[in-house]
Formats: C-alpha cells, structure tokens, sequence
C-alpha cells in the first residue's frame, strides 16, 4: 500500500466528514424555519456545495477536481467569515460572557438571573400557575438569591442580593414602615451598575428604611401594580415615581411603548379597570417566589445546555452569525412579514433569556410555569391556560396612550393618598430629546396632567442637559455616544435632587421653614403658580434680543409685485441675525419696524426670510407719498425652535423704481427720524400650570452656552 493512497484515503475521509457535517447543519438550519430569504439562499447553497464536494472527492474525473476547488475554498470562506463576526447583540449585551458567568456561578451554589415582569406581558398567557391552578403576574425577581443582572461598558456584570420579596433592596425593610418608595424601571432598578454607584445608594445614606421596588423594562401599568400590591406594607412617607420620558408613554424610535404592552395582559389591565383588584402578591409570596424560582432556574439551565461544546459547534456550522447578518432579499411570492427575521435579543430586559430552543417539560414543582413566550431559541414550555378576556385590538393612538396613561397614573397617585404617602412625579428626559433635540410628542399633555394633579414635581431635563454642555454626553450616560442607561454621573444627578427635596420638604414643616435653607439650596425650584411675569397668549417672553439700524443709506432696490415668491432674493439686507435658543424656548416672535423716507409716490416693503430661503416668511408693504416718510411694521413667529442656531434676515426696499431714504432723507441724515429696528423674543410656555400653592417644582436652571 502506498503512501500517497493512505494520503488520498485519509484526504477523502476528512473531507467527506467535514462536508457531510456541515450538509446536517445547514439541512437542520433549514427544517428549524429561517424566516429570512437571503439566509435560506446561503443554506441552500451551503448544503449544495457540501454535497457536491462530497460526493467530487471520491470521483476520478476531471470536473470533480473543479468542484473541489470551487466548493472547498468558497466553504472555507464562509466558516473564517463566521469566526470573526461578532454578533450585535452580543456586543451591546454581552451574552456569551454573562452566560459564561453565569455557568460559573451555579457552580459554586444557588443563584438567579434577573427575570424582569416585562418578560410575562410578551403575550396574553404570560404568567405563572400556582399550584391552586391560579395563574397570576408576578411583579419581582427570585427572592433571597444572588442575582446576576447585566453589563454595560466596560463595567464588570452587576451583581445583587435580592430581598425577601426578589426587588433589589436590602433584607430587612419588609415588615415596618419606609421613609422613602421608589417606582419605576430600569433607570431605577439600577441596571447594570452596582448598587454602590446607583442613586438610591445616595438616599439610602440618609433614609436607610428606603424601598425599590423598580424593575427593567417596566411601565405605568406595571407601575401601578407595584402600588396597588406593596405600598399597604410599607406605608411610606414619599413614593417617588420615576416616569421614563424613553419608553413609558412612546417611543421615539420604532416599536410600542411599554404602556401599550402592558395594556395587551388581561391580568395588568384590570388594575387599571377596577380600583380593588390585587393579586395578593405579598401575602402569597412564598408560593409566588416558588413558582417565579421554578421560571428562572428553567431558563438557567436551558440557556446553560444551550451552551454545551457540541451545541456551540452546532451553531457555528449552521452560520448562525453570518445568516442573522444579511439582509432580506424581496421575493415576489414572498410577503413582508416574513422578512421580519428572529426578534433582536436587545429587546429583552434580561439578556438571560438567550437560552435554549429546545427543552422538556421542567419536571414536578410547586408550580406550573406559564411563562410569556421568549425569542427564537429560547423557548419554554407552555402549560395550558384557563380561558383569558380578548385583547384589545386596533392600533394605539396618541390619544389613547394619554387616556390610558391619565387613568393609570391617577390610580397611583390614590394609591399613595391611601398610605399617606407624599406622591412626588419625577420625569426623566428621553435620551433622544437632551442629545439630538428631538420633541417628545406627549411632553406637554405629560406636564400639564401631572402639574394640575397637584403633586410634587422634579423635571430633570434642565439637569441632564447641563451635565452634557459641562462633562459631555460620553460620560453621561453609560453606552456612548448616549446610549444605555446613565453613568454614576448621570445617576448623581437622580440621587443628588430626591435628596434635595427632601430636605426642602422637611424645612417647609419646620417653624422657621425655608428661611433654614440657604439661597443657592432653592436654585432651581418653585413653590406654587408660577408669578405674574411678561405673558402673551399663555407663553412667557423669557428672553430679548433688539437692534437699530444706524447707517443712513439710500436704498433703491426694488421688490416686485410677485415678491411673495420671489425667484431669487429681493430687496437690500439691512438686519440679520443667526439666533441661538437661551433659555430653553419653543417659539420665537420676530417684530421688524422699518421706517424710510421716499422722494417720490411709492411703496416701502419690508421683509424677513428664515433659515436661509429665498421666500420670505413673512412681508410687509406701506404706501408713502412723495417727500414724506412712512413706516411698515412686520411680525413673525418662528415654531418650533431648537438648540440649533435660526437664521433670520431682514431685507427691504420699494415696490417701483425709486430711492429710499433709510435714517434720513434726500438731502441729509437726520438723528432725530425713527430708526428702523428689530425684536427678537423667546417664547416658552410655563412647562408645569400648577394648581396648589404649597405645590413643589424642581424645573432647575438653564445649561450654560459656551
């Protein structure tokens, strides 16, 4: 036997191997629904390529000799591309490095992932089954478990101890009462950063007895829950409710907010429908926790086996990364909802839940799990339910978001009354609004309900901003260049502002009341109405810019009788003006009084053009007898306006052939004539109408302009 055939056989063993491998995974790819075209024409052609080389390596022909040197380097090409692709979603998530941790945890003793309620509304039949065959909505985590929760920059993963009832707290603050409640989602549940560098550790530090019971991806409805479930057993004296301007009412991207989510679960929506329902979470939580630890532990060793050697190498074969990667192709037979492709894990508020396709019933427990169904790969088994309300169909409209909001957040703010908390609304800006200025749709409609609820007020978007134009938007937040949640500086300013009003709130029960706190403390805030101040229409004149026009010039250009749609610019440029917003403005009114005198009978015109167009915006026309002089007076509002600078431009002349007279007339100047000017005012409407006069406001102060 020669060597060169045991080469050759080895050859063709190694190769057939490899190919007929690689063939299983693309078939097996194929027969698990890859609902993207472009993915199924590159299982397709691996399959193809593998079968062929198989089948050429044992052929003596010329041809197969051609299809292994096709076949094999095109397949070497797509496993090298493979390697090095770095998955998205793991980059921003870091999946794989959690789940690696993960392993190493369970190693070591009991742990959990953290396994947010956003996760059960994910469909109708979202929930767990207690072992009475009552299926309820759990609102917290695994109770009394090291939890891992999640990573973001180059922080290491944040770790916590979760308390009796699975909220991020301390043990021990269940059973008496609480200084301090906060609500809301995972800006303030401390995502990603541990609790040491999140602001409740800032309030903490001066009211120990304070509660979190916020969790991620949460909104008003879930929100609300918390409330109606808890607040009877800490009967606190504030809850703070952090309303997330990101996500809770709309998103400023694509997708649904979380209110509409919530409000799809028939269980979430009767909190909202009847002011007595509750679940009874807090007296039945050790059945709860039992069947919320039964969810949590499946998910932990789905995801575990998921990530067995053989099932990575698996993954690898069938391009998993290369597929999720491409772009649909549009096919003819083929509709759009199919090219929707796998939902991005990103969407997930644990990224735990990246577990397994596959997986078996869980075993005997104390409770039947029912959870909400998870993204592709990562499913559990579904229990039958008992029968469930229809959800609400139709889109949600703006209007219905509102009306919803407004009956869910009015049925919070009852809660506390209830307690004999004080409620206080602390609205935290859309990361979209303070670094690209981009208008939240619902803002105003949000402050006008909350101002005339009569609660407390702290309105961070001032302060987020300020943090920008002072550290930069990098150190802000924790993903640049803003993205993810808020850095420990970013938090700072959350921590630094409850602290605040406390204090203020304590000094105004004292006898001597605020005359305790010194001026700069109060910066920033407001006590009731705002006063009377320079209103017109509602809006607050808040800032001023004026000009004269000194020169004395004569003008002999002219604007025809078409000006209003000029081809070209007419008219002589007298003012201009490139205006930057001040003091956080929405309008700007433009008052233009131009004053010349005229030798002959004619028309003076007067005109503003803004943001650099060749029509003017607005134009004003006044007859003028020969050897008199006249005056035109020309108004404009400009709405809305941003941080970016407006251009605004001035420009004026006659409506026939002719010569004005600008600061005087034909023969001399003259000092004593009106000088044409112009009035730039920033208009903003009081942002929070309050209605009580003892009512607290924190708007805070302008960021500087550098």
């Amino acid at each position: 036997m020669s060597v060169l055939f045991v080469l050759r056989t080895v050859w063709r063993g190694v190769v057939t191997l490899a190919a007929v491998t690689i063939l299983y995974a693309a078939v097996d790819a194929l027969r698990a629904g890859e609902p993207n075209t472009t993915a199924r024409i590159l299982l397709y052609a691996v399959a193809a390529a593998s079968l062929a080389v198989a089948v050429a390596v044992w052929s003596r022909q010329a041809v197969a000799v051609y299809v292994q040197l096709i076949g094999i380097p095109f397949l070497l090409m797509l496993y090298v591309l493979e390697y090095r692709h770095v998955s998205p979603v793991d980059r921003a998530l870091h999946v794989e490095e959690m789940w690696r941790l993960v392993g190493t945890r369970v190693a070591q003793g009991p742990v959990a992932i953290q396994y947010s309620p956003a996760n059960y509304r994910q469909s109708p039949e979202g929930g767990v089954m207690l072992p009475n065959g009552e299926r309820i909505y759990p609102l917290g985590g695994v109770a009394d478990l090291p939890t891992i929760m999640c990573k973001e920059g180059a922080r290491p993963f944040a770790e916590y101890v979760a308390d009796e009832l699975g909220f991020n707290n301390p043990k021990g603050l269940w059973g008496k009462p609480a200084d301090v409640v906060l609500v809301g989602d995972s800006m303030t549940y401390g995502a990603c950063l541990p609790n040491r560098d999140h602001f409740v550790a800032q309030i903490r530090e001066r009211f120990p007895a304070t509660l979190n019971l916020s969790q991620g991806g949460v909104g008003p409805l879930i929100e609300l829950a918390f409330a109606r479930e808890f607040l009877t057993q800490a009967r606190p004296k504030y809850l703070f409710y952090f309303y997330d301007e990101n996500n809770d009412l709309y998103l400023l991207g694509s997708g649904e907010a979380d209110l509409a989510l919530e409000y799809r679960h028939p269980i979430l929506r009767r909190y909202a429908e009847d002011d007595h329902f509750s679940q009874r979470l807090y007296e039945r939580r050790s059945e709860v926790n039992a069947a919320v630890k039964a969810v949590v532990d499946h998910a932990i060793d789905a995801g575990l086996a998921h990530r067995t050697p053989m099932k990575t190498f698996g993954r690898f074969l069938g391009l998993t990364l290369t597929r999720a990667s491409l772009q649909p192709i549009e096919l003819k037979w083929t509709s759009r909802r199919e090219h929707a492709g796998p939902a991005a894990l990103a969407s997930l508020v644990a990224p735990a839940l990246a577990a397994s396709r596959a997986g078996s019933d869980g075993g005997p427990g104390p409770a039947r799990i029912a959870p909400a169904p998870l993204p592709r790969m990562a499913q559990l088994p579904l229990n039958p339910l008992s029968p469930i309300p229809a959800t609400p169909a139709g889109p949600m409209t703006e209007a219905k978001l509102m009306a919803l909001f407004r009956n869910a957040y009015a049925k919070t703010v009852q809660a506390a009354k209830d307690v004999g908390a004080t409620f206080v609304f602390v609205s935290i800006p859309a990361q979209g609004t303070v670094c690209d200025n981009i208008e939240h749709p619902l803002k105003k409609q949000v402050r006008k309900l909350v101002a005339q609820s009569g609660v407390d007020i702290i309105d961070l978007e001032k302060d987020v901003r300020s943090a920008i134009a002072r550290l930069g938007r990098e150190a802000v937040f924790a993903v640049p260049p803003c993205g993810g949640h808020f850095s420990e500086a970013g938090y700072r300013i959350l921590g630094d502002r409850v602290r605040q009003y406390i204090d203020i709130k304590e000094a105004m029960a004292r006898p001597q009341g605020l005359e305790a706190l010194d001026r700069q403390a109060m910066q920033g805030w407001r006590i009731g109405p705002a006063p009377a101040r320079k209103h017109d229409g509602g809006r607050e004149v808040v800032a001023t810019y004026k000009a004269n026009y000194d020169p004395y010039v004569p003008v002999n250009t002219v604007f025809a009788e078409t000006a209003e749609e000029p081809k070209q610019r007419q008219g002589a440029a007298i003012l201009g003006n490139a205006y930057t917003r001040q003091k956080g403005g929405t309008a700007l009114r433009v008052r233009v009084s131009f004053s010349a005198y005229s030798p002959g009978d004619n028309e003076i015109v007067a005109a503003i053009f803004v943001g650099g167009s060749t029509k003017p915006s607005q134009i004003g026309v006044q007859p003028v007898k020969a050897g008199s002089a006249a005056s035109v007076v020309v108004d404009h509002e400009i709405e809305p306006i941003t941080d970016s600078p407006t251009s605004i431009e001035v420009r004026v002349g006659l409506r026939r052939p002719g010569t004005l007279y600008i600061n005087g007339n034909d023969r001399q100047a003259n000092s004593s004539v009106a000088k044409p000017f112009w009035m730039i005012e920033e208009l903003n409407e009081d942002p929070f109408e309050l209605t009580k006069s003892d009512q607290l406001l924190y708007v805070g102060t302008d960021p500087p302009r550098w």
